[in-house]
């Protein structure tokens, strides 16, 4: 097990992106006016990830775990914030959406942290990369 202390300053804003998607029930309309988020520009975010306008019409539990991936991809994308610390982003997205948020990343360069797996999707991406190994627990 690992411990520590993590200190930021209150001027760093973070948006962060869990393995599983925040918004899993009610209606998108009603998530975006309770984060401020404004409907055009998430919406254009979805259709660059190969989400149909008509699907973010569906109440939130009635979509697929990827649709449910690229809602909560698009609102950590657009909320304002200095750092996007993302774990797993690519859970649940099949090969076109990966391709098209690896263009949204290169677009955008947002400084970003993100644990992830795929060491593809990560050579595309990332300027900089810091493996973690763990140790063998000492001997006593």
């Amino acid at each position: 097990s690992y411990t520590g202390t993590f200190n930021r300053s209150e001027r760093l804003s973070v948006s962060y992106l869990p393995q599983e998607p925040p918004w899993q029930r009610g209606w998108l309309g009603e998530h975006l006016r309770a984060a401020g988020l404004e409907e055009g520009p998430f919406r254009q975010a979805l259709a660059a990830l190969g989400m149909r306008g008509a699907d973010a019409e569906r109440p939130l539990e009635t979509l697929s775990f990827g649709q449910r991936k690229k809602i909560a991809l698009a609102r950590s994308l657009l909320e304002p914030s200095s750092l996007l610390l993302w774990d797993e982003p690519l859970n649940y997205l099949d090969i076109d959406a990966r391709e098209a948020l690896e263009t949204l990343i290169s677009t955008a360069q947002p400084t970003m942290i993100l644990i992830e797996h795929d060491a593809a999707f990560v050579d595309a991406v990332a300027t900089a990369t810091v493996t973690l190994v763990p140790q063998a627990p000492a001997r006593s």
